[in-house]
C-alpha cells in the first residue's frame, strides 16, 4: 500500500476513534474497519495524534485503550525573548 493508502487509513482510524467517546481498543478499531489488527497497531503507532489512554483486561492479557487528541491546526510559534 503506498502512502496515499497509509493516509487514507490514517484518516478512518481518526474518524472512528473521533466517534467513541471513550477510545477503542485495536481489536475494536480493526473490526470497525475490516482490517488486521497487526495492521491497525502499526498505523496507530505511526500517528502523531493518537496515544494509549488506559490499559483493559482482556482475558488473561491486558489491551491498550487508544485514544485521538484534538490537535490545534494552527499552534503558533512562541516570539523570541516573550515569555
Amino acid at each position: 500500500m503506498g502512502r496515499d493508502g497509509c493516509a487514507m487509513t490514517h484518516e478512518a482510524i481518526a474518524k472512528v476513534l473521533y466517534a467513541a467517546d471513550d477510545g477503542l481498543t485495536v481489536t475494536q478499531i480493526a473490526k470497525e474497519l475490516d482490517r488486521s489488527t497487526q495492521y491497525v497497531r502499526h498505523s496507530l503507532k505511526t500517528m502523531r495524534d493518537t496515544y494509549i489512554d488506559r490499559w483493559q483486561r482482556a482475558g488473561m492479557q491486558y489491551e491498550a485503550v487508544w485514544c485521538i487528541a484534538d490537535v490545534p491546526a494552527d499552534c503558533p510559534k512562541p516570539t523570541r525573548g516573550v515569555a
